[in-house]
C-alpha cells in the first residue's frame, strides 16, 4: 500500500491502518516498511518521512499481510484493514515533523 499524490503540490503525507477486528488483527503480520514510515504511538499514524512531489507515490507502508496459522478458530472471520491518510503541503517545511507539528497547531 502506497500513496499517491494526485494534487498540484508536494506533500506530506501520514496513514493510520486499524483492523475492523482488533482481536483477529494480533493474529496478522503485517510487514510494515519502518526504514521509509516512522510510527508514532501517541497518535497512531505511520508516517512517510520523505515530501511526495506531484504525481509521485510515496514507499510503500507495506506489501503483505499474513495471517498466523495458529489462530484460534474462533477468529477466522473476514476482518478489514481500513487505512486512512492526510495530506499537508510542503512547501514552507524542510522536515515531515515541521509540516506535521504546523497541522497540528492549525487545527487546535
Amino acid at each position: 500500500m502506497r500513496i499517491k499524490n494526485e494534487g498540484p503540490n508536494a506533500c506530506y503525507v501520514r496513514v493510520r491502518a486499524v483492523f475492523s477486528d482488533s482481536d483477529v488483527g494480533q493474529y496478522v503480520h503485517v510487514d510494515w516498511n519502518t526504514e521509509d514510515w516512522i510510527y508514532n504511538k501517541e497518535d497512531e499514524f505511520y508516517y512517510f518521512t520523505s515530501c511526495v512531489s506531484e504525481g509521485e507515490h510515496s514507499e510503500y507502508l507495506f506489501t503483505t499481510l499474513k495471517v498466523d496459522p495458529m489462530i484460534p478458530e474462533h477468529f477466522k472471520k473476514d476482518v478489514e484493514l481500513i487505512v486512512y491518510a492526510e495530506s499537508y503541503q510542503a512547501d514552507g517545511y524542510n522536515h515531515y515533523q515541521e509540516a506535521w507539528m504546523d497541522y497540528q497547531k492549525n487545527i487546535d
